[in-house]
């Protein structure tokens, strides 16, 4: 059903407070009207496209600012409604000026060779911290392939081999030595694998262990005492050969390094000379040359890839380079969106495995999160999002208090096991971080989080709606050309953007505004698209507009429906004609499933003598929240202040919500209630084919309410079902008129006469609508005039004190 926009141009004309407030068809001005100059095209493909912020003139300002100062923090919150496009155009304004921005370092771990429970951090220039990962991976392999190939050269051969004879050269002549002493001594040398054994000889033979033992005594005493002697000697020449064996193997070690050192000296020289310039990288590089040295005689004989042992494996693994952040193909700064911003996504981790039933980890599981991907840039988090994870917030805190971040494992955060995990080496951190979230999300944290106002000291505002002026309205159709091309939908035609526009007041709820929700009028458009292919247009048409709309509300309002069936069976008791004293129709606004509709109340009220005052039945049983329990007190000053200056004010009176079993808070029904009290204390009755909505203060002012368009509408389907006869209508407040979007059916039969709306301004203007009395005002005597509501009121009010202190004479 199309949504007109309303301007309505109020006269005093005629006579009677009905025909001064009442906004008639003729006082209408199609608002639409006033911008169709604004609109100079036939359809939205004749238009230059264009994605730029709508209506967001403050939350631009903001975000460019924030954007600019690179102080500590000076991060933004974002706030905003749903569709309001605040993640879109976030996204789209750091992106432009992350193009402005230099490309941040790469980030790399490393093994430590002094402690390998603590990796080391190495940054590098964009792209060169791939490069410098394979030039690693290819230095190791160089290694493993050119290392037995210096060792099985003749050159390596022939110098161990001068080692290893000058030693056997020193063992046999030292053997030689010891050897003579033996014979010198009658006695015999034997090696052993701990040394040497002397035999004593007898005629030049080896004795037996039988002839020994058969021996005199005084004979082996002699032999024993030969042996002794040819043993110290034994001792020192073996002395002699550790030594020249130690010196040998030290000296084929002082080979070995020094033609290894000769071999990774060759392979290395090129990555010293490209990273002459980085320190860290250089200490990195000699680190890896000396643990290479270190572990020499496992490169030696040659490691096979394909089948190393475990401990060759192990030893590999350390020579690998963890590209942790590849800046490689940025043109800019980063700009990453987290849409899962737990503990572990934002901070990055350190992975486990589990071999044997033990976890285990080294430096080659730290992964990245988006803080480290985004470091130099900006990220982009849904506050609601990560408050749902508490420590990915806290987390996030830290980070940005202490400019560095380390990656850690969701088990070493939470203590949930004991294990020897890896503590990386902490990676200095400078970037901006962008949350959106809403309204309330922010004033909560504002409030309870200290650290929340220091860090997030830039705050971008999205509001809800706009100006409705030519040049809001023609971005808004340059935004629907770009979302068609971008889309390869249809493109809209003149009237079709006229209706999306009146959706878009009616989302806004005022004629005068316009929402910035665009994502509401993207639904519509997708939707406007389909029934336009249906029909097998080009374009899509109004009425393809006014479709979309009517389905999507007939998709969500079953609720509503179900309410006026039993308006229409009496289920529900609203009267729409007659005259009743003490019932007024109010109105009310209910929301669900995001359907807003209009529902009318019978709202009564009866009135007797007593001091209790205006008692809101409600209240009692706790059913009214805190405002509409206000707007009840608001109500006894008004009538307290108007009547009873000079006399006590003697009644009681009780008001009440009829048939309403829920939950009732606000203050839009406060006029209506006024009404009934002051229809019950006069005993004049009230119309009952008019609704009242507004809210009232202590001077009788009638204040604007919320879902004006949605009331009317409520009520006007219950009349419509009755049966129209032109005395139907609602009274709003004066200052709620620039906000009527209303429907083709309403305004047709305002035309015709059978609908009415009046706007006031105070709740007298609206008496003699209701009543068709006059209010009355106080003589100089201080007397209502005579056959008005107020007279009667008084009159009331009067007998109430007067029989009141009687009775409180006659128990005294």
């Amino acid at each position: 059903m199309k949504q007109r926009i309303l301007y309505i141009k109020i006269e005093k004309r005629g006579v009677g407070m009905a025909k001064t407030c009442e906004v008639t068809f003729e006082d209408i001005i199609n608002l639409n009207e006033k911008y169709k100059r604004a609109l100079n095209f036939k359809n939205t493909g004749e238009i230059e496209a264009s994605d730029q912020l709508i209506g967001q003139e403050r939350a631009e300002r903001a975000m460019k600012f924030g954007l600019s100062i690179n102080e500590k923090g000076y991060n933004i919150y974002i706030s905003g409604d749903r569709g309001s496009g605040k993640t879109y155009y976030a996204e789209k304004m750091l992106h432009e000026a992350a193009q402005k921005c230099s490309i941040p370092c790469d980030w790399c771990y490393v093994y430590n060779f002094e402690n390998k429970y603590e990796p080391i951090a190495i940054s590098f220039k964009p792209g060169l911290g791939k490069v410098f990962k394979q030039e690693i991976e290819h230095l190791i392999n160089e290694i493993i392939k050119n290392m037995p190939q210096a060792f099985s050269s003749e050159e390596y051969y022939r110098r161990k081999n001068d080692i290893t004879e000058k030693y056997h050269d020193i063992k046999s002549d030292l053997v030689y030595e010891l050897n003579k002493i033996a014979q010198l001594n009658n006695l015999q040398l034997k090696g052993t694998d701990s040394g040497f054994a002397f035999i004593p000889l007898v005629n030049g033979k080896p004795m037996s262990e039988t002839e020994f033992d058969t021996m005199y005594a005084i004979d082996k005493d002699a032999v024993l005492k030969n042996v002794g002697k040819v043993r110290n000697k034994a001792i020192d020449i073996l002395r002699k050969l550790k030594k020249a064996e130690n010196d040998a193997d030290e000296r084929i070690k002082e080979l070995d390094k020094k033609i290894g050192l000769f071999e990774i000296e060759k392979l290395v020289c090129e990555i010293k000379c490209k990273y002459s310039s980085d320190p860290e990288v250089l200490e990195y590089v000699e680190e890896f040359e000396n643990d290479i040295l270190e572990n020499l005689y496992m490169f030696m004989n040659g490691i096979s890839r394909n089948s190393a042992s475990r401990e060759e494996e192990e030893l590999l693994i350390r020579y690998k380079v963890n590209l942790l952040v590849d800046n490689s193909d940025m043109r800019g700064a980063p700009v990453v969106f987290e849409p899962n911003p737990t503990y572990s996504n934002l901070m990055g981790t350190v992975e486990y495995e589990s071999k044997q039933g033990t976890m285990f980890t080294d430096f080659l599981m730290i992964r990245a999160g988006s803080i480290l991907r985004a470091n130099g840039g900006y990220l982009i988090v849904n506050m609601e999002e990560m408050l749902k994870n508490y420590q990915a917030w806290e987390g996030l805190k830290r980070v940005l208090q202490s400019s560095e971040i380390r990656p850690e494992g969701v088990r070493s955060q939470l203590d949930l096991i004991s294990i020897v995990t890896i503590k990386p080496k902490p990676i200095p951190v400078n970037l901006k971080v962008v949350v959106i979230g809403s309204e309330n999300i922010y004033r909560a944290l504002y409030e309870i989080d200290e650290s929340f106002n220091e860090l997030f000291k830039i705050k971008v505002d999205f509001d809800f709606d706009m100006d409705k002026n030519e040049d809001n309205i023609y971005k808004v159709a340059q935004f629907i050309s770009q979302y068609c091309r971008t889309n390869g939908i249809r493109h809209l035609d003149k009237a079709a953007v006229l209706d999306l526009l009146e959706y878009s007041s009616r989302l806004a709820g005022t004629g005068k505004r316009m929402s910035t929700r665009l994502e509401d009028l993207i639904d519509i458009i997708k939707e406007s698209n389909i029934w336009a292919g249906i029909d097998k247009k080009n374009f899509i048409r109004g009425m393809d507009v006014k479709k979309a709309i009517s389905e999507k509300t007939n998709r969500i309002n079953s609720i509503e429906e179900r309410m006026l069936k039993q308006y229409k069976d009496n289920k529900i008791m609203v009267n729409v004609t007659g005259e009743a004293i003490g019932q007024v129709n109010g109105l009310s606004v209910i929301e669900i499933g995001g359907h807003s509709f209009g529902k009318p109340n019978k709202i009564t009220a009866t009135t007797y003598m007593g001091k209790s005052g205006i008692i809101n039945i409600e209240r009692e049983v706790q059913m009214s929240g805190n405002i509409h329990s206000k707007s009840v007190m608001i109500i006894s000053g008004y009538i307290g202040d108007k009547y009873a200056r000079n006399m006590p004010l003697s009644i009681t009176a009780n008001v009440c919500f009829e048939q309403l079993y829920g939950y009732i808070d606000g203050d839009s029904a406060s006029v209506a209630e006024l009404y009934a009290i002051l229809s019950s204390l006069s005993e004049i009755p009230v119309k009952q084919n008019i609704a009242v909505t507004g809210s009232l203060n202590q001077m009788g002012q009638v204040q604007a309410v919320g879902g004006v368009n949605e009331k009317i509408e409520g009520f006007y389907k219950i009349c419509k079902f009755w049966g129209l006869d032109g005395s139907h209508g609602v009274i709003i407040p004066y200052s709620n008129i620039d906000d009527l979007t209303l429907n083709d059916d309403i305004l047709k039969d305002i035309k015709s006469g059978l609908f009415h709306i009046y706007g006031i301004k105070n709740v007298e203007e609206g008496v003699e609508i209701l009543t068709g009395k006059k209010p009355g005002k106080r003589n100089k005597g201080g007397e209502f005039e005579n056959d008005t509501l107020n007279y009667y009121v008084d009159m009331r009010l009067r007998e109430c004190a007067k029989n009141y202190d009687a009775c409180e004479k006659k128990h005294t």
